[in-house]
């Protein structure tokens, strides 16, 4: 199997650059496995004009997770799609997390007692925040 990876793959691990060949090579896989799980929404190739597929460093990863749930853990598809949907979620509510502390402000009372403040800021409610895509 055809097994060369461009140079500028390894500077970003998001740049869709590998055929469905050469993502199967480095994920050890068969191409037309990465075809139906593209077909089925498991993972999401970028299309180049010519329609063809191309992926990422990150899609091989996530391929290797979809067989080793599938093959080793036993677990199928529909389940798979509903892991990797869950872990999606958990990722940008982390994120979203992480930017909402950082962006608190602390203050203490002179009896000692900790409270954010947030009355200074200009702040976009959180509850009028879109904060996960629609579940699908």
């Amino acid at each position: 199997m055809y097994r060369h990876v461009p140079v500028e793959v390894i500077d970003d691990l998001n740049a869709a650059v590998l055929s469905v060949s050469q993502a199967a090579a480095l994920a050890e896989i068969h191409p037309q496995t990465v075809r139906q799980y593209d077909r089925l929404g498991l993972i999401q190739g970028q299309r180049t004009r010519g329609k063809s597929r191309r992926f990422s460093l990150m899609d091989v990863e996530k391929l290797r997770q979809i067989q080793i749930m599938s093959q080793t853990e036993g677990i199928n598809l529909n389940g798979i799609r509903r892991i990797l949907s869950l872990a999606e979620e958990n990722r940008i509510l982390k994120r979203q997390l992480l930017a909402y502390q950082h962006d608190a402000i602390f203050s203490v009372s002179q009896s000692g007692e900790t409270s954010i403040d947030r009355a200074h800021r200009k702040r976009q409610s959180f509850r009028s925040t879109k904060l996960l895509p629609n579940a699908q």
